[in-house]
């Protein structure tokens, strides 16, 4: 059944998105080799169009509807669009760009607290099956812990003392927790339901009652839960150590 829904999401594969990726792209290059004139370290940009490449697949792709199908490819899709994709935009960035744009890093705690509010919020069943009703609400939701996202991960990205890093990274971890924890509660107190399957009813006009039988997991929804706050717990602490060894290889080089 999985792979049906695959052949029906084939279609699905967002071309503009693709268009307005290549473009940035093309534009990077530019901005970089021909007005300010930098010499990009090969790496960084290897970095970056790896960053466009990831934030491609995670939204232009079919996997976008596969992943309501459990909450653990949800939590997989939602830790790779905030954890994983903006530090590595941030990581294609030379340095020099960085020193003109240093206003931006004093956002960096109020954009972490706020993406771990506003994170932990929209996964409150409640809240979810709202905004799984509301498309529009919910891509405008969506779209604003993707640029919060990139608040909170500047001062991990951005060169500076590494204690600081170091406590900032601790904090980072521990204010995302509740978010992770929040699934795991759920399945022991027994809230299995999961809204979002709503949504790909309505995109393969499939009927109601066979979204059962589209659990691609070999467990029932109370472990898919758990595994789904065991996941992000792992992706983001995969992110942090990604980012930290990244960083330390592609700033002040090349340049």
């Amino acid at each position: 059944m999985l792979f049906e829904i695959w052949l029906l999401g084939r279609p699905m594969w967002n071309i503009p998105l693709l268009t307005a990726v290549l473009c940035l792209a093309f534009f990077y290059v530019i901005l970089i080799k021909y007005v300010l004139r930098l010499t990009l370290y090969h790496k960084q940009l290897l970095i970056f169009f790896c960053s466009l490449l990831l934030f491609y697949l995670t939204i232009g792709s079919p996997f976008v509807s596969i992943s309501h199908l459990s909450f653990s490819l949800h939590m997989i899709h939602m830790s790779f669009l905030f954890f994983i994709i903006p530090p590595l935009f941030l990581l294609g960035i030379p340095d020099l760009l960085w020193q003109r744009i240093r206003l931006l890093q004093g956002m960096s705690f109020a954009a972490l607290y706020m993406f771990a509010f506003l994170f932990l919020l929209y996964h409150i069943p409640v809240i979810l099956s709202f905004l799984a009703q509301n498309p529009l609400m919910q891509n405008g939701y969506l779209i604003l812990l993707f640029l919060l996202a990139f608040g909170m991960w500047m001062p991990i990205v951005v060169p500076r003392h590494p204690l600081e890093k170091n406590r900032y990274a601790y904090i980072s971890g521990a204010v995302l927790i509740p978010a992770c924890l929040l699934f795991i509660f759920r399945a022991i107190l027994g809230e299995t339901s999961n809204p979002l399957l709503g949504q790909i009813t309505a995109n393969f006009c499939m009927d109601p009652s066979m979204m059962n039988s589209l659990n691609p997991l070999p467990f029932n929804s109370r472990w898919d839960q758990v595994l789904a706050g065991i996941l992000m717990l792992i992706i983001h602490k995969s992110g942090l150590f990604l980012t930290v060894r990244l960083g330390s290889k592609v700033q002040n080089r090349g340049y």
